[in-house]
């Protein structure tokens, strides 16, 4: 899970960081940077963004954290009709607290999101046609340093995807078949919600399956 609690946390742990040029990570300084520092960027990451596609878009995604936050505080649901996107969210931007909690709560789900919400993976030979995946980030080392590696949500161990993640990957693929529109995708934030609370994927199993 994370290791910071709040904003005030994560700020902490920048201002750790004690960098000698404080100016170089303002918006002018990224801005003018040379093109080949940018492109080559882009470059090593090109093969990671084609990989995965997201089930909603990031307009969506601040709908379903919203929910979430909603659901915490008071177990209903709030709308994710993005037609109403200024209007559902508008209280989360109402004083500099508030605003701040939400910057927080954006990177906590994001993290929950990519671990436990299906996506769409495209590699070997699904290259084209894609397939559902659940899987999370893994970082290891090797002679040229630390690299990302992929395995299966709810498999502690280096293997074959087990039962458990075979049966919530299943859940969320039917739910996510049946529910097509994103505005109503209420599960997205159930399942957000329920993973924040236990901090267990298992428990994510009956939740759907009661859900379905």
């Amino acid at each position: 899970m994370l290791r910071v609690a709040d904003f005030s946390d994560l700020r902490d742990i920048f201002n750790a960081e004690n960098n000698s040029d404080e100016t170089q990570f303002t918006l002018k300084t990224i801005l003018q940077a040379p093109d080949s520092t940018v492109s080559n960027q882009i470059d090593d990451r090109e093969e990671e963004n084609e990989r995965f596609e997201s089930i909603i878009n990031f307009p969506n995604f601040l709908l379903q954290v919203n929910e979430a936050m909603e659901m915490t505080e008071t177990d209903r649901d709030s709308g994710l009709d993005d037609k109403r996107f200024l209007d559902l969210l508008k209280d989360r931007w109402a004083s500099k607290e508030k605003a701040l909690e939400f910057i927080y709560a954006l990177l906590k789900y994001r993290y929950l999101f990519d671990r436990y919400i299906i996506k769409r993976e495209y590699i070997g030979e699904y290259k084209v046609e894609g397939k559902w995946s659940l899987q999370k980030l893994v970082m290891y080392e090797d002679k040229k340093g630390r690299k990302p590696s992929y395995k299966s949500t709810l498999d502690s161990m280096d293997q074959e995807e087990g039962t458990d993640n075979q049966q919530l990957r299943l859940l969320e693929s039917c739910l996510r078949v049946t529910y097509t529109s994103p505005k109503t995708m209420h599960w997205i934030a159930r399942v957000l919600t329920n993973v924040n609370k236990e901090q267990d994927g298992k428990l994510l199993i009956p939740t759907l399956e009661k859900y379905c």
